[in-house]
């Protein structure tokens, strides 16, 4: 464990080389309810080693791979002394995708879409108001408003812009 007066900041770095992964996933969960305020890294992880598991604990903020030379060791020591994170490019790709929500596939958004909604839709993307949809389907304005409001929520937009680029991304 590090701790400097220049950064007030404690960081404690796991070595991996000499510990199973499932012993480091656990030191990271103690650590996740017991370190608050302390920057966690992980040093000596193989290069093939799968990080899912690891990358899901906000505690950790770096990841240094057996591959990295003493030149990246210390430029990522420093940047973690400093309050920043220190992942790999592929690192926090895969950080970023676990920490989103989850995208419905366009086609499973289409066939919850009523066919009434799929023809709103299809004048809406055509630049019809909503008087003229109205009238082209024989419903009231109140009622398209209605099929459009539910058609919003169902494929994740707010707006009639964003809907029709769905539409023309998905259809």
């Amino acid at each position: 464990m590090l701790d400097t007066e220049k950064s007030a900041i404690t960081l404690i770095l796991i070595d991996c080389s000499s510990s199973r992964w499932t012993d480091t996933l656990h030191r990271l969960e103690e650590l996740q309810k017991n370190a608050q305020g302390s920057t966690v890294a992980l040093l000596n992880v193989p290069e093939k080693q799968s990080l899912k598991q690891a990358l899901k604990w906000p505690v950790l903020r770096g990841i240094f791979t057996t591959g990295m030379g003493a030149d990246l060791l210390l430029k990522g020591f420093d940047e973690l002394l400093e309050g920043r994170y220190w992942f790999s490019r592929s690192q926090m790709n895969q950080m970023a995708s676990f920490r989103q929500a989850p995208r419905t596939p366009a086609p499973k958004i289409a066939e919850a879409l009523s066919p009434r909604e799929m023809e709103v839709l299809d004048l809406t993307s055509q630049g019809k108001s909503n008087a003229d949809i109205a009238k082209t389907l024989f419903l009231s304005q109140h009622t398209v408003k209605t099929h459009l409001y539910n058609l919003y929520k169902k494929i994740g937009v707010v707006n009639r812009t964003q809907a029709v680029h769905w539409y023309q991304e998905n259809h």
